[in-house]
């Protein structure tokens, strides 16, 4: 991680380490910067942390494998699919928490429920770079 955050600041580049969390009390809850397995340095030297973590519970809920209330499972029905959530930011002073939307025709996670995903140009085809 020395080497990597070395690097990194020499020459400008934006290097993206990738690492599993620790396995928690249940797949349902939201891991943090503290559930990062391995060393303590990954996330201490690290310049950004953003955790990405998939809503397992409202997964399980819409296949019908977790039996909640009625109530309770259309509130969880209307959480994100998906989070991402930045967790440190060395040179900056947000964090927070992004909700995203799976879009499975595309394989897209978007920002808004119902919001269309991005089209990219396929070989040959122009694009309308206003729309980007």
């Amino acid at each position: 991680m020395n080497s990597l955050t070395a690097i990194a600041h020499d020459t400008g580049a934006h290097i993206h380490l990738i690492a599993h969390v620790k396995k928690g009390g249940s797949e349902y809850d939201r891991p943090g910067k503290f559930d990062v397995k391995g060393s303590g340095s990954i996330t201490d030297l690290a310049d950004n942390l953003f955790i990405v973590w998939r809503n397992k519970r409202k997964e399980a809920v819409g296949s019908e494998k977790l039996k909640l209330k009625r109530e309770e499972a259309d509130l969880v029905m209307g959480e994100p699919d998906c989070y991402l959530s930045l967790e440190k930011q060395r040179n900056g002073d947000y964090e927070g928490v992004f909700g995203l939307w799976f879009d499975g025709p595309s394989m897209q996670y978007v920002e808004n429920r119902g919001q269309l995903p991005r089209k990219y140009p396929v070989d040959g085809e122009s694009v309308d770079l206003e729309s980007f």
